[in-house]
């Protein structure tokens, strides 16, 4: 059986994490050139991803 999970509001947490959040978000825009960029993917057809780890 699958657990249930807390859902979490970026805006309900603190500075460091939004920060975190924020600073993900420019590496994982900018890995996403690099795979056109070298070849990976056509067009926008390729992912990237990066977790930010929560602990309370």
């Amino acid at each position: 059986m699958a657990e249930k999970t807390e859902r979490i509001v970026l805006a309900d947490l603190d500075d460091g994490v939004r920060g975190a959040v924020a600073a993900a978000r420019e590496r994982v825009a900018g890995l996403h050139g690099e795979l056109i960029r070298w070849g990976l993917v056509v067009w926008t057809a390729g992912n990237v991803s990066e977790r930010v780890v929560v602990t309370r």
